[in-house]
């Protein structure tokens, strides 16, 4: 059996074709239970009427649960689908559990429970990861096998009432350093779970441990940004199926300047000269208006200092009087001047940021205008997709460490590890590009490239113009990019792959109407791109995983959820109806072989009289 890959219109077709044959499937059905339990808010969102019209037209009843209550009176149920985070339903359903074990649990709680803290949620990433080998059978001729590590960013985690020269300290000991990302450490749902923040400096680091952010409080985790172009791969995993989509994420274009090699001293020096140069003109604007000022105050007929000299005893000349408020004057404009200049050198050296940026809801980004499409990563991206044959591979081990069968994980590219230089690439007025954002002007002496957007909520705010901007143009562009449809991992496949599997994995990088070939090429030079002659490793990073997601944000999702239903619902009848099969093919087999012998036989000889004498007298 061979690993299924499709490109965007033929993956189309493909679920066209599932869905009609499973409504012509004429295997006898009985109806199957399968019961759901979520929030009375999610229900209608996961599980739409097209969902639970087509669950129907293949004998599935889609039982929606009430968890208050008791299972035996709401079943029996084939299977139950669950994500209800609550200790009275999770103990009912463990129960109910064992004492069905024939009904099946997506997912136990008990294998929920490390996803529910990004402290454990990918800890057996820590370190060194997991190291990947190309399967023998998908190396293409001349080209060496490919050896890829999956590991998470260096991170680390705030406990509540941890200090700031604590935190610091434990940010040199991991080996963070600034900007880092800090995310609440509980990943279960509750209000704050899902904000994000970016910390640019340690000034917005005591911000945070000092809980001057909203709504993100300790304990936290600490993760090591890395530039990974603005694009997230997303893979859901549905059983043995899953399902690759590309996504928009945050970008810091500052971090690509810095990270783009030969760009990264030319950057800096043109912010440091720029910097110098806008601080010297400042100073000098400030000192002269604090000079005519001062002038001018002095010069008011009804001014109070000419009132207090000629109140005051003694007589003070009016000009000494003059001297002294012009140097009260000079010291406090050098102190305000002093605190711009701090703020200007800040400013400067996280490139324009504040010291720590909040988003409430991170999976917002950009908004919900990604539901139903298989690639919103930014154009132009260049960001090298990770093998088919790595991602099923993850998939399987993901399955076997969790013991879950609904999650998606989200796996980025670190773009330091990708050979192509981003100075080398424009950039995009959406700050989506690759290229030197920041950095020094063209070399002949033209002005820059637009800056790309120096803020998360500008980055937002753009990505989710870019995304409505493009979707009139996005089935032409989805037509002749790299590697923008929804790539189909069948990981039972997966596990046997084949000739057939690697040329099906060509077609997903290929271009559009490239064929194998093209398509074969066009991985083999991307992937080269990124690994280079003398590197022995690609390295990947997996961010998060997500229990029972929602999967109504890929596209097609019914027609996949259905299949799923379907592997387990009808599993034993279609084991017994191929048993039966086989059986009635033995039987008919046997059958025919014996009149084959029969017809072979040869015929008893006739009997002579002396026998047949013989048989009458008996």
């Amino acid at each position: 059996m061979s690993s299924t890959f499709q490109t965007q219109g033929a993956e189309e077709v493909g679920c066209r074709a599932l869905a009609g044959a499973l409504r012509r499937s004429n295997m006898a059905q009985v109806p199957c239970v399968v019961g759901v339990a979520l929030k009375r808010a999610k229900r209608h969102k996961h599980f739409n009427q097209k969902l639970l019209e087509m669950a129907a037209q293949n004998g599935i009843e889609l039982r929606f649960v009430d968890k208050d209550v008791p299972l035996e009176e709401q079943g029996p149920f084939a299977a139950i689908l669950q994500k209800v985070r609550k200790p009275d339903w999770e103990q009912m359903l463990m129960e109910y559990a064992t004492a069905h074990p024939e009904v099946q649990i997506f997912d136990m709680p008990e294998a929920t429970y490390p996803l529910r803290n990004r402290g454990t949620m990918v800890s057996f990433l820590d370190g060194d990861g997991w190291v990947f080998e190309e399967p023998a059978e998908l190396v293409e001729p001349g080209r060496a096998p490919q050896r890829c590590r999956c590991n998470v960013p260096t991170n680390t985690t705030l406990a509540e009432g941890t200090g700031l020269e604590a935190a610091l300290a434990q940010m040199a000991a991991a080996g963070l350093r600034f900007p880092v990302l800090a995310k609440p450490l509980w990943a279960d749902g509750r209000e704050g779970s899902h904000a994000l923040a970016v910390v640019h400096t340690p000034r917005g680091l005591e911000r945070l441990v000092a809980g001057q952010a909203a709504y993100l409080q300790l304990p936290v985790m600490l993760q090591q940004y890395v530039d990974h172009g603005g694009c997230l791969f997303k893979v859901y995993v549905l059983g043995d199926t899953s399902v690759r989509v590309k996504r928009n994420s945050l970008h810091l274009a500052q971090c690509s300047a810095r990270a783009s090699g030969a760009c990264t001293g030319q950057a800096a020096n043109a912010r440091q000269e720029h910097g110098q140069q806008h601080q010297q003109r400042q100073q000098h604007q400030q000192a002269g208006g604090a000079r005519q000022q001062a002038r001018r105050a002095a010069a008011a007929p009804g001014h109070e200092g000419a009132g207090q000299a000629a109140a005051a005893p003694g007589g003070a000349p009016p000009e000494a009087l003059a001297d002294q408020q012009r140097a009260q004057q000079g010291a406090a404009q050098q102190a305000v001047q002093q605190q711009q200049q701090q703020q200007q050198h800040q400013r400067w050296a996280t490139g324009g940021l504040p010291d720590l940026e909040l988003m409430e809801r991170v999976s917002a980004y950009p908004a919900s205008k990604s539901w139903g499409r298989a690639d919103t990563a930014p154009k132009g991206h260049g960001v090298p997709s990770p093998p088919a044959w790595l991602l099923q591979a993850l998939a399987q081990r993901l399955r076997r460490k969790t013991g879950l069968s609904l999650f998606n994980f989200d796996v980025i590219v670190p773009m330091h590890c990708h050979r192509r230089l981003t100075h080398q690439h424009s950039v995009s007025p959406h700050g989506t590009g690759s290229g030197a954002a920041g950095g020094a002007g063209t070399p002949n002496g033209g002005s820059p490239p637009p800056a790309p957007p120096n803020s998360i909520a500008a980055a937002a705010a753009a990505a989710l113009a870019a995304v409505q901007a493009d979707a009139p143009a996005a089935a032409a562009c989805e037509q002749s990019a790299l590697d923008d449809e929804p790539a189909v991992l069948n990981l039972t496949a997966a596990s046997a792959a084949s000739v057939a599997a690697a040329a099906a994995g060509a077609r997903v990088e290929g271009h559009g109407g490239g064929g194998v070939a093209a398509g074969s090429s066009a991985r083999h030079r991307q992937q080269q791109a990124q690994q280079g002659p003398g590197q022995q490793e690609l390295l990947y990073h997996l961010i998060d995983i997500n229990y029972f997601p929602g999967y109504e944000k890929m596209p097609n999702y019914e027609q996949y959820m259905v299949q799923f239903l379907r592997s387990f619902c009808f599993r034993d009848q279609a084991q017994q109806h191929e048993a039966a099969g086989q059986r009635q093919a033995a039987g008919q087999a046997a059958q025919q072989a014996q009149q084959q012998q029969a017809q072979l036989a040869p015929e008893p000889a006739a009997a002579g009289p002396a026998q047949r004498q013989h048989q009458l007298e008996q």
